[in-house]
């Protein structure tokens, strides 16, 4: 983890890495509730503890805690009792790394205090058609005194950016549709997914890159035609 981290940038990314470590547990924390045979709940049980360590060392500080949010919510629902176990368990893992989380997340709110308002100030000017999105690069930032290129860290805003309102109304129009789709047929795993998506697309330009696109695409594909054909059956 080390070695890939520092020598190959760009290739390791904590909050893909963790958007896949929490949506899998949740799927795995269902299970664990469910399941009547004692094996198959041990197993599960299991899984759920490897995926709690892994969060707290794989993944970003925001999936850390959408990781607590909505597992607390699943627990809540369904078995009380655990959300204390889990709770301490969290925050066992929060004090194994709580310099890391200190450190990083002073630097992430400070830099994307600058990105976020850098951005409004452009959108500001061409809130009808935006800029388009090769054209956001040819805008800097200055950072603790170093020039950076402006990277918006917010879908929503990068959408805005690149296309203006036309483009950020077919963005939420889509999401809505999903959103809707997912309450309609009452899939408690397509609604927690979907607060995954939304919480890292506010802090991330999720829905921009081939990982976090590919992440979105890939689950929502199937979590619509199951809805479908679960109607029409």
């Amino acid at each position: 983890f080390w070695a890939i981290e520092n020598n190959f940038p760009g290739t390791f990314h904590r909050s893909y890495i963790g958007a896949y470590i929490v949506f899998s547990s949740v799927y795995v924390l269902r299970n664990f509730l469910r399941l009547k045979n004692v094996k198959l709940k041990a197993l599960y049980g299991l899984i759920f503890l490897l995926e709690l360590c892994a969060i707290f060392f794989l993944g970003s500080k925001l999936t850390m805690g959408i990781f607590l949010l909505v597992n607390t919510l699943l627990l809540l629902k369904n078995y009380r009792v655990l959300v204390i176990p889990l709770f301490l368990s969290v925050l066992v893992g929060f004090f194994l790394i709580k310099e890391w989380i200190f450190k990083s997340l002073t630097k992430s709110y400070y830099d994307r205090t600058v990105f976020f308002s850098r951005s409004v100030e452009i959108i500001d000017e061409n809130f009808l058609f935006g800029i388009g999105e090769k054209n956001i690069l040819k805008h800097t930032v200055t950072i603790n005194d170093v020039v950076t290129t402006l990277i918006p860290h917010n879908s929503f805003l990068k959408e805005l950016l690149s296309n203006g309102f036309l483009g950020f109304s077919i963005l939420t129009s889509l999401l809505g549709y999903v959103i809707y789709l997912a309450f309609k047929t009452n899939n408690s795993l397509f609604q927690y997914f979907l607060v995954l998506v939304i919480s890292l697309c506010l802090i991330e330009d999720f829905m921009y890159l081939q990982r976090g696109l590919f992440f979105f695409i890939f689950f929502t594909v199937f979590f619509c035609n199951t809805s479908i054909r679960k109607n029409l059956v």
